[in-house]
């Protein structure tokens, strides 16, 4: 059984797509950071689960071996942001690490981290000069150089339908630029070039090649790729729909900011709010807790709860029995999933809650009762 998923969409500045990184990552790593952008708070911290990270609920050990590696590497990674050559007077250059920490647990699922302060401007706020895309466009990628390529071709799709990279710019890009096997022109092709195309056209919403652009002699020193949005049945028809409903300046907006149409569906559903039916209990979501709350004499984990009032935590279970109830499920399985979770944040209780209700508001859950009966079954093993 799959878990419903919100759409996650990733805003990163161009200077970050830009940069340099000190090592090579694979798919799994990009991924845990493109996640952690998604899900970032305005203090830089995240939390999420791991089987949303894989896109399934049925892990294994073998999934938590690569989280554990990816955890470790991550740590090392260092972003090297440059802008202009080193000849010129307003040459600059910075490098930063990404993560302040990363927690990974396997019996609470889930995956906590903090981004260094360093990273905030590129991930958090931006206003200006940055791309926009949807984490569902690159997770069923393979390969890590598709998902650089994907984002490097994203910040002009819809302004230039092509973009021309000099060679050797491109291998720091991917940061292949110290390994043997890339210098040679004929791997870079097979092993990079063609690979990645093939599985952007195949697996995103785009479609994308390219071609030797420039060559010095025998030596190719610049590349082109061409990228076209792939054209879905009844965009057009949905647009109308946003238009007709007094949207139309919002929408015209966003387009001129480099939105896709996609985007601006997605962004423009999210502001809107049900204008009728029933009250329904405020859905509470993860919490991460701030490092200020560490005890004396040892560190906290960003996992770790915080000791909440008699008061606040008895109110936060009677808030999730009538949850409960309003959602069908009989008195014994109240009563377990409440003894199971406490109503606690870190159980993971309110962010099923949340994302099974941004489901039945999309109606892509037509029965919640026996949706809810299998998660809390597959995650705390309660029936």
């Amino acid at each position: 059984m799959k878990f419903i998923k919100r759409k996650k969409l990733i805003r990163k500045s161009n200077k970050l797509i830009n940069a340099k990184e000190n090592t090579p990552l694979t798919a799994l790593e990009r991924k845990l950071m493109l996640y952690s952008i998604a899900e970032v708070d305005s203090d830089g911290k995240v939390i999420f689960r791991i089987q949303d990270l894989y896109g399934t609920s049925k892990l294994n050990t073998s999934h938590y071996r690569n989280v554990r590696k990816a955890v470790e590497n991550l740590l090392n990674v260092k972003v090297i942001v440059e802008e202009g050559d080193v000849s010129d007077e307003d040459w600059s250059i910075k490098g930063m690490n990404v993560f302040d920490v990363i927690e990974a647990s396997r019996a609470g699922g889930r995956i906590a981290a903090k981004f260094t302060q360093s990273m905030m401007p590129h991930i958090i706020n931006l206003k200006r000069n940055y791309t926009t895309y949807l984490y569902d466009s690159v997770s069923l990628f393979r390969s890590d150089f598709s998902i650089r390529i994907y984002e490097l071709l994203m910040q002009g799709i819809d302004r230039y339908g092509k973009r021309e990279f000099d060679v050797e710019d491109l291998k720091h890009k991917l940061s292949l630029n110290n390994l043997k096997t890339y210098q040679n022109f004929n791997q870079l092709r097979t092993k990079v070039l063609d690979k990645a195309c093939n599985e952007i056209t195949e697996k995103s919403d785009i479609n994308v090649s390219w071609e030797i652009s420039k060559k010095v002699g025998k030596k190719v020193t610049a590349i082109t790729f061409f990228m076209k949005r792939k054209e879905k049945e009844g965009d057009g028809e949905q647009l109308n729909v946003l238009k007709d409903s007094g949207n139309d300046k919002q929408l015209d907006a966003l387009m001129a900011l480099g939105f896709s149409e996609e985007q601006v569906r997605l962004i423009l559903n999210m502001k809107k709010s049900p204008s009728s039916g029933p009250r329904e209990e405020p859905i509470e979501e993860a919490e991460v807790v701030d490092e200020a709350d560490t005890q004396a004499g040892g560190q906290q984990s960003l996992f770790g709860e915080t000791k909440a009032a008699d008061g606040e935590l008895e109110a936060k279970q009677k808030r999730l029995v009538s949850r409960l109830k309003q959602l069908g499920l009989e008195s014994p399985l109240i009563k377990k999933t409440l003894e199971t979770t406490g109503a606690s944040k870190e159980s993971g209780i309110w962010k099923i809650l949340y994302d099974l209700n941004i489901a039945m508001k999309d109606n892509t859950v037509k029965n919640p009762k026996a949706y809810l009966e299998k998660v809390l079954f597959q995650q705390y093993g309660i029936k």
